[in-house]
């Protein structure tokens, strides 16, 4: 009757509102959550995560968890030694770098892909350790001939790339010490 009486009238019917069932908003919810989750796991995974990797490796060697398999106190001797093996050697390192004294090396598996660690004498009993890794295997490699520094949980990080390889030395003695290397 109600209804009639307005249709008479002219009066414009009342619009009942629809209530959105709480199942579809609560999927809202979720479905905005992970887009803006899975972007952020998407960036780090793909931008920055070899890096964590990296170092994770690196402290593993530093500890002596992870041994080096092949041993040798100069680089020349080191990539001599290892020759025959596929392990991926640096090369167009920096001159100050190749100076220095090395302890060894051992190959490691990075975001799935084969890289070298390779343990160097910054001083006496102080200790860097340079990642080897194929420059082709990283969508956000370093950027060529010039390194980028950053400290993260007590360690100083340079990473660069030269040629087709792709560096990240890490110390986690007075990062004075890494930079000097590269002035």
């Amino acid at each position: 009757l109600h209804m009639k009486l307005l249709a008479m009238s002219g009066m414009p019917f009342p619009v009942k509102k629809k209530v959105m069932p709480r199942a579809v908003i609560w999927l809202a919810a979720a479905a905005a959550f992970l887009l803006m989750f899975g972007g952020w796991w998407w960036t780090s995974h793909m931008n920055g995560e070899w890096q964590s990797e990296a170092l994770a490796h690196v402290k593993l060697v530093q500890h002596g968890l992870l041994p080096l398999q092949h041993r040798a106190k100069k680089l020349d001797d080191l990539m001599k030694l290892v020759a025959s093996t596929n392990m991926a050697m640096p090369k167009d390192l920096p001159a100050s770098l190749t100076k220095l004294g090395t302890y060894g090396c051992r190959t490691v598996q990075i975001a799935g892909k084969p890289a070298t660690i390779v343990c160097f004498e910054l001083a006496p009993g102080r200790e860097a350790h340079l990642v080897v890794m194929n420059h082709a295997d990283l969508a956000s490699a370093p950027p060529m001939n010039r390194p980028e520094f950053s400290s993260k949980g007590g360690w100083t990080m340079a990473m660069w790339s030269a040629g087709s390889q792709s560096f990240m030395l890490a110390t986690s003695e007075d990062p004075a010490l890494l930079k000097k290397l590269f002035s």
